[in-house]
């Protein structure tokens, strides 16, 4: 039986060289990917509570991991990330909350595949930040 990749990942993806982001940003596409497999093999979202609950655990080490750097090259909009951050989370766990109630894991699906696209365009500014 063959399954498809929701995301699939791309070199274009890759961070200049920031190996601990390019890891972790290879396990937040495959963590997503793990996701839709289970709902593609018929698993409820009630019964993937578990791996929703890790997609957010993920989301906030990994913007953990990033402001350490951002903090280690002195971004001076720390501010602005780690309120950045903590409004992704928030609308992961709603989006989470509005799949549950109305049994659309679609609309989670949905949601995951647009925040990735928003981090990494976001992701791709921060390095020109720090760059310049």
């Amino acid at each position: 039986m063959s399954t498809s990749l929701y995301l699939t990942w791309s070199d274009d993806f890759s961070q200049d060289g920031d190996l601990i982001i390019d890891e972790q940003h290879r396990a937040i596409v495959a963590t997503i990917n793990s996701l839709h497999y289970f709902l593609q093999q018929g698993h409820g979202l009630k019964g993937l509570i578990p791996t929703i609950k890790i997609v957010s655990q993920y989301i906030q080490f990994h913007a953990k991991t990033e402001e350490g750097i951002l903090l280690e090259n002195e971004y001076e909009n720390i501010a602005e990330y780690i309120d950045k951050a903590k409004q992704d989370l928030t609308a992961y766990n709603k989006a989470c909350r509005v799949a549950l109630t109305e049994q659309d894991p679609q609309h989670l699906l949905i949601f995951l595949k647009n925040w990735w696209n928003q981090h990494l365009k976001d992701h791709n500014e921060l390095s020109g930040d720090l760059k310049s």
